[in-house]
């Protein structure tokens, strides 16, 4: 084989590799944020996408462990956003209207509860998004204070992380909702696993998506 021929087959053949590296590259899943004059471009590593500041979840949130039960009527994300590629985070959430179901005589002290920093990611489970919130530092989620007279809950510790599903992702839309699913949490409270329910709202500037 002449060396002109040599030198054009390894042309092809890197040509080749450049093109199944660069197709993989744009099939990795990721983020995806809204371009300026229409389309969308990946959310590259180190790129954040902030929230609005004050976020209401659309839908309370429920804590069940050990036949004990608390309730949430909303939820506000401080400081939410997205990371490239596949990120999200908050200052924290911070939970209003929180009341306890069972056992009787017992209530949340000031209404509220409010969680740790949180991290998390998200990642694709067959046409499912799935996204995972954590503390981004120990293991603590929340700490929850119970008052009452005769009230045995006393100062509780969320320890743990919450999961569900994230809706519409593959839509390049403004907002969307993360939904928590009991099933997919891996959250307890006095050392009981707890079942976490509910779905809170994120809302950006630009339309966003996951794919």
């Amino acid at each position: 084989m002449s060396s002109r021929v040599k030198f054009a087959c390894c042309c092809v053949l890197a040509m080749t590799a450049l093109c199944a590296v660069t197709a993989a590259s744009a099939s990795a899943f990721s983020w995806w944020i809204e371009k300026t004059g229409g389309g969308e471009e990946v959310l590259k590593s180190g790129m954040r996408e902030t929230f609005d500041p004050a976020i209401t979840g659309s839908l309370p949130l429920v804590l069940k462990f050990g036949g004990d039960e608390i309730k949430c009527t909303s939820g506000t994300y401080k400081e939410g956003f997205i990371e490239g590629p596949t990120g999200i985070g908050a200052t924290g959430i911070a939970y209003e209207g929180c009341t306890v179901v069972k056992p009787s005589g017992c209530s949340i002290e000031g209404g509220k509860i409010s969680t740790a920093e949180l991290t998390g990611s998200i990642s694709l489970s067959g046409s499912t998004v799935e996204f995972t919130f954590k503390p981004k530092s120990g293991t603590q989620f929340a700490e929850i204070n119970t008052t009452g007279s005769g009230c045995s809950l006393g100062k509780l510790k969320a320890i743990g992380s919450i999961s569900g599903s994230v809706t519409k992702p593959k839509e390049l839309t403004k907002e969307k909702a993360f939904d928590i699913e009991p099933a997919h949490s891996s959250l307890t409270i006095a050392a009981t696993k707890a079942e976490p329910s509910g779905n809170d709202g994120y809302s950006a500037e630009r339309g966003w998506s996951a794919h």
